[in-house]
């Protein structure tokens, strides 16, 4: 290209494109300034010098003040003072792929200071509304977060995420995402208000923990110190203070169901039917006892009415001494050793729907041993089953299973009549009378035949052998028996 002008190869502009070269006289840009520290001073009182290094570096720099702006052959920016944005944003490693991007205050410290963000973000607190700040008093200086105002302060997890919190590099306290603390250590210090518990607290309290003690009329699940439990004690009194006599038949003194000193009582004197909380029966020697009982203090009745005396022997029943009405215990006519119990006299049973005496277990046998006595029946006896006689039970589907060991087998005292008799030494059995006795067999209540003690028989009706019958015979005639008319 044509130059307009060319001053010994250091200055030239450009004939076509207008362009000037400093430096240079083949310029491709605007103005040009070429050289190994090329620079443009731009001077409006106050000289700012714009230069480009070897080091492929952009500076702006003051003059006679020093560099204000460092720009790397890498990009990265170095201001020498502050830097006020009039833009709402500042994105930070925009459109990287996976480098890192950060944002650091004080690198490349050579001393201690504060390095903080705060965050305006109203017209009350115009310096700082929330401070991230780390304090200047070296290595192990502390760190704040310094939220001002009356509202709010939190730190949310959005999402189902839980929130931990870490001291020495390990977690102390966890918050669940359902709302669940975990300390990982002890709670040792400070005070605790919490109404309500969600989850579980785990852990250890400190033994010096104090709460404030609940209301001693408060009946509700608050946990009850030892100081509330101190107070309830001293609200009961410590002994009961005797008043007097009291007669429960006029009411003297006037005593009132729901009204009275707790702990004070009277004895009564007089037996009555007076009303105190709903007790109506005083009888001499009782006691009314004003007594708290929670939320309704009332009137109590210790019975004294009732006294007891008495001795017995030991491995006898208790019984009721003398006659009528008694407060004397004695021995009753029972005695034990064991299980078993022994009766001194009768036994007499009155059943309630005629089953006096039920057997129950495995085997449900009653055995009634008189030993060498008797066993007598006084009355109508009716048994549902079968009965075994002579020690042996029924059975061949018998109702009555006799097994005589010998002797007569059913007797009848009223003539010594022997209903079966049985011999030791044969087999044979014996129905009849074992003295001078007539033996008769009855029919629909009418004698039909009769043995004498001469063993002769006397029939009241006639008498068939095989199918004939026979006339009747006439003791006072025998002749008159027709023999020629029997059949066999």
């Amino acid at each position: 290209m044509a130059n307009l002008s060319n001053i010994n190869g250091k200055f030239v502009v450009e004939q076509t494109t207008g362009f000037v070269g400093i430096g240079t006289t083949d310029t491709s840009f605007l103005i040009e300034a070429a050289g190994t520290n090329a620079e443009l001073a731009l001077n409006a009182g106050s000289i700012y010098r714009l230069r480009s290094t070897a080091g492929n570096e952009f500076i702006i720099t003051k003059n006679g003040v020093g560099d204000r702006l460092t720009i790397s052959s890498g990009g990265d920016a170095t201001f020498a003072g502050g830097m006020n944005l009039s833009g709402n944003f500042i994105n930070v490693g925009n459109g990287q792929n996976n480098a890192e991007n950060y944002l650091q205050l004080g690198n490349a410290r050579t001393g201690n200071g504060f390095a903080y963000v705060d965050f305006v973000g109203d017209t009350t607190y115009t310096d700082f509304g929330l401070r991230v700040i780390r304090n200047n008093s070296g290595a192990n200086t502390s760190s704040d977060i310094i939220h001002r105002g009356t509202g709010n302060f939190n730190i949310t997890t959005q999402d189902a995420a839980s929130l931990l919190f870490k001291t020495n590099n390990t977690t102390a306290l966890t918050l669940s995402n359902s709302q669940n603390a975990t300390f990982a250590g002890t709670i040792s210090s400070g005070a605790i208000t919490a109404p309500t518990f969600l989850g579980d607290l785990n852990g250890t309290i400190n033994t010096v923990t104090t709460a404030t003690t609940k209301g001693n009329a408060t009946n509700d699940t608050t946990v009850a110190t030892t100081a509330f439990v101190q107070n309830v004690i001293g609200t009961i009194p410590a002994g009961l203070v005797f008043q007097g006599t009291w007669n429960a038949s006029t009411n003297t003194p006037t005593l009132t169901s729901g009204s009275g000193t707790t702990g004070n009582f009277y004895i009564v004197s007089v037996a009555g039917s007076t009303n105190l909380d709903g007790i109506t029966d005083w009888q001499v020697g009782d006691w009314a006892v004003f007594i708290e009982q929670g939320a309704s203090d009332q009137w109590e009745k210790i019975d004294n009415s009732s006294v007891l005396s008495g001795s017995g022997t030991g491995g006898s029943f208790a019984g009721w001494s003398g006659s009528g009405t008694s407060v004397t215990l004695g021995n009753a006519p029972v005695t034990f050793s064991g299980n078993n119990s022994t009766f001194a006299g009768n036994i007499t049973l009155t059943p309630a729907s005629g089953h006096p005496i039920i057997t129950s277990g495995t085997s449900k046998d009653l055995n009634i041993n008189a030993g060498s006595g008797n066993i007598y029946i006084n009355n109508n006896a009716t048994f549902a089953g079968s009965i075994g006689v002579g020690g042996i039970a029924a059975s061949g589907g018998y109702m009555v299973d006799i097994a005589p060991s010998g002797g007569n087998i059913i007797r009848s005292t009223r003539g010594t009549s022997v209903f079966g008799s049985y011999q030791s030494n044969n087999s044979d059995v014996y129905l009849g009378t074992i003295s001078n006795n007539t033996f008769k067999i009855i029919t629909n209540d009418t004698t039909a035949i009769t043995i004498n003690n001469s063993q002769n028989a006397t029939f009241a009706g006639s008498v068939g052998i095989g199918a004939a019958p026979l006339p009747v015979y006439n003791p006072i005639d025998p002749a008159l028996l027709d023999t020629s008319t029997l059949a066999f």
